[in-house]
């Protein structure tokens, strides 16, 4: 569990943390999952041992958790890497009253400063700790990665004392970027992703105005449903190789 018994902020009854393959089941429990959580993956190899730690993060509109075969796929690829993977299972669905993100965000950051706090027994490097993302879960990975001198909640333990800054991320499809698309289509054209057409590319201009250095990759003919097979190039060469490479020329990887 992310936070201490009766300490979670801005608790809503409605609100549930599961993956949609759990919630959906016959018999599910909502009262039994009100609490986020991470959800820890077995660590790689020794052999393969990088150091890095990945939180990967679902999409779902902050409605829901529902990329449970994208994390699925991702944590195989990573573990066989050689990284740490562990699964944010944050609030959904929204809040009410509050910014459709903010329960998220509070998890988000928990979870940081707890994966980071986690990195001497579990044998990662906590300068190494990135985020994998999707859709919703990338505009939340987008608010952790450039936003951790904000605090989303009021401190409730000595754990919050840990930084919750992220040393990079790989933010799929973002989603709630910009006005344009939010609820609705998007209305100035854009590729075949309706929904977050152009939030992806606005964030690399910032990242570059700022001297953050980052890469962005247009697939133009897809849908807002990422699929990990998807490839830049041809072959057998994927979107994992050229972030592999750019994590190697960051000397992010031993």
């Amino acid at each position: 569990p992310l936070w201490p018994e009766g300490a979670m902020p801005d608790r809503q009854p409605h609100q549930i943390a599961a993956m949609t393959d759990e919630a959906d089941a016959e018999g599910f429990d909502r009262a039994a999952h009100a609490e986020p959580f991470l959800e820890w993956y077995a660590p790689p190899a020794p052999e393969t041992t990088n150091g890095v730690c990945a939180v990967l993060i679902s999409g779902g509109s902050y409605e829901m958790c529902c990329d449970v075969g994208l994390i699925r796929d991702w944590r195989e690829r990573l573990t066989k890497l050689g990284c740490q993977c562990v699964n944010l299972v944050y609030r959904t669905p929204r809040p009410k009253g509050l910014p459709i993100h903010q329960s998220a965000w509070e998890d988000g950051q928990r979870a940081i400063r707890l994966v980071r706090s986690q990195a001497t027994a579990r044998g990662f490097d906590p300068e190494k700790i990135g985020v994998f993302s999707m859709s919703a879960g990338s505009h939340l990975a987008t608010l952790l990665a450039t936003s951790s001198q904000t605090n989303a909640y009021e401190a409730v333990d000595e754990l919050d004392a840990v930084p919750c800054l992220l040393n990079w991320a790989c933010t799929f499809a973002i989603a709630y970027g910009m006005t344009d698309g939010i609820g609705v289509p998007n209305s100035k054209g854009g590729d075949a992703d309706a929904w977050a057409a152009m939030n992806s590319v606005k964030a690399w201009e910032q990242l570059r105005r700022i001297g953050v250095q980052g890469e962005v990759h247009t697939l133009a003919t897809r849908q807002h449903c990422f699929q990990s097979s998807a490839s830049p190039g041809t072959g057998s060469y994927t979107y994992l190789d050229r972030i592999w490479e750019f994590l190697s020329a960051k000397n992010l990887l031993k």
